[in-house]
């Protein structure tokens, strides 16, 4: 097994956050600021250092499980990031991340909240294999 990324895409905030090895556990690694830190760059130094094999990016719905207009930018940077650096991008709905993270310190809330989505994912994961009969 190997790692996942998680990223928290919004309109000026970024979160990342990566799996453990046994793809059980998600730690937020930062956050970047789109007006002082570039996307791409940042994104490369990562898979550089942390060599994902996936990356999952939060999907904003609304409560009702309608894709909203971020959900469009957010897949076409998805695209994006499959054609540069060949990685699998999934889309996973992160309703209720944010609020979730607001409870912890504020400095790291966009790291906090892509390790919340991918630690759902990972749980979704789990589970399904677990329903298969794998381990």
């Amino acid at each position: 097994m190997s790692r996942i990324l998680g990223i928290d895409y919004g309109e000026r905030y970024i979160g990342f956050a990566i799996s453990d090895e046994k793809e059980l556990i998600a730690s937020p690694l930062f956050q970047i600021d789109l007006k002082k830190g570039n996307f791409f760059e940042t994104l490369e130094k990562i898979i550089d250092e942390y060599n994902p094999y996936q990356i999952v990016m939060g999907e904003p719905l609304s409560l009702s499980g309608k894709r909203l207009e971020l959900s469009q930018k957010i897949r076409k940077k998805g695209r994006e990031i499959e054609k540069k650096f060949k990685i699998k991008v999934i889309y996973w709905d992160e309703r209720f991340t944010s609020k979730l993270a607001e409870r912890h310190k504020k400095e790291n809330i966009h790291a906090i909240s892509a390790a919340y989505l991918l630690q759902n994912y990972l749980d979704f994961k789990y589970n399904e294999k677990r329903r298969k009969g794998g381990h």
